[in-house]
């Protein structure tokens, strides 16, 4: 007997006794927190399938093909084949974590098999009462850095949208949830002419069902994408906060102003085209928590921006710091030492004035 027909042979044994075992056995080594007999934190998760039973069995099949060379976008064998599909049914949560497994291989199994993919794995994403796989395809999906072909893409883009309306239920972490945001402003900056990207319109609606913290990490994103790419500010960056954020009065909160005085602090060079669309987005700020941190860090730097742009920083701290506020930014009165050395004629506007009175009745 050959040694692939040994592994085979043994791998089958493994998974009957698993099975056998049932529910209890097929349990992630993750610990979990409940309170009155329900848990607080999901359990259909990538990383409590790579610490499970069925999650290493999945991984297993599928590493045993992809050692494979020469057979992609040939199909996935039968004998794997059959083996897969044996284990998407296992007891308990052990049927979760192999779907997890394999929608994190979502690109990848599209490629290698689109039959397959488009038959037993897409049906699992889509979001409604009467389908339990979705929680589990869509954290083993956004747990991939990678996206899929566009078909695929295209495919579950509708249950994506729809997926605002359910996730924060689903008990997931910040850091995934933050994915879900990244991956909107991706969808509508760089695949927004592709089937599966996403248009201003979607892409609005997704960003007005998110949490605050949501669309917090969206911001943060943006900010990435333009110190990542060439004129990233204004080819992206810009038309995204002009062309797509919601307007609304009720997105507009003390949390995402200090959001966006980070991505104005970063905004380098590009702070004077930016600052225009996102002082739209500014309201007083209800903290002294150091979010005036990046216009004070380098203040007799050459780089400044409180040095560069006076004008436009007085503007920005006078639309984030009401009047009567309690708690006052450490770093104002650096900032407006510097607003007067560098414009001296700022020091008689009436901002200028309102500021440096809160100042002083600390």
């Amino acid at each position: 007997m050959s040694s692939k027909l040994v592994a085979i042979h043994f791998y089958d044994c493994v998974v009957d006794v698993f099975f056998k075992d049932g529910e209890e056995a097929s349990r992630s080594a993750i610990d979990s927190t409940s309170r009155n007999g329900k848990e607080l934190a999901s359990r259909k998760t990538v990383d409590h399938a790579i610490n499970s039973p069925f999650g290493h069995l999945a991984m297993a099949m599928i590493n045993l093909f992809s050692s494979r060379k020469g057979e992609e976008g040939n199909g996935i064998p039968d004998y794997i084949k059959s083996r897969l599909d044996k284990i998407i049914e296992a007891p308990g949560e052990g049927g979760s974590h192999v779907k997890c497994i394999l929608c994190k291989r979502l690109g990848w199994l599209s490629y290698v098999d689109s039959r397959w993919t488009r038959e037993t794995v897409l049906p699992w994403f889509k979001i409604d009462n009467a389908n339990e796989n979705a929680e589990a395809a869509w954290n083993g999906y956004l747990s991939s850095p990678n996206l899929p072909p566009q078909w695929a893409g295209w495919k579950i883009k509708p249950s994506f949208i729809k997926l605002f309306s359910v996730y924060e239920d689903w008990g997931w972490g910040e850091h995934i949830k933050g994915v879900v945001a990244q991956l909107v402003i991706v969808l509508a900056t760089f695949r927004k002419q592709h089937p599966d990207g996403l248009s201003p319109r979607e892409a609005r609606a997704c960003l007005r069902q998110m949490s605050e913290q949501g669309r917090a990490s969206a911001v943060r994103h943006l900010c990435a994408i333009g110190n990542a790419n060439e004129d990233g500010w204004v080819k992206y960056v810009v038309p995204f906060v002009e062309g797509v954020w919601p307007k609304e009065k009720r997105f507009r909160t003390s949390f995402m102003s200090s959001a966006w005085m980070g991505l104005l602090g970063d905004s380098g060079d590009n702070f004077l085209d930016v600052f225009p669309v996102v002082l739209k987005n500014l309201v007083p700020i209800n903290s002294n928590d150091y979010w005036l941190y990046r216009f004070h860090s380098k203040i007799d730097s050459d780089d400044s921006l409180v040095i560069k742009y006076p004008v436009q920083v007085l503007e920005m701290l006078n639309a984030t710091i009401m009047d009567g506020a309690d708690n006052l930014p450490y770093e104002i009165h650096d900032i407006l030492e510097v607003i007067e050395r560098s414009c001296p004629e700022l020091s008689s506007d009436s901002r200028f004035f309102r500021l440096q009175e809160l100042i002083e009745n600390v």
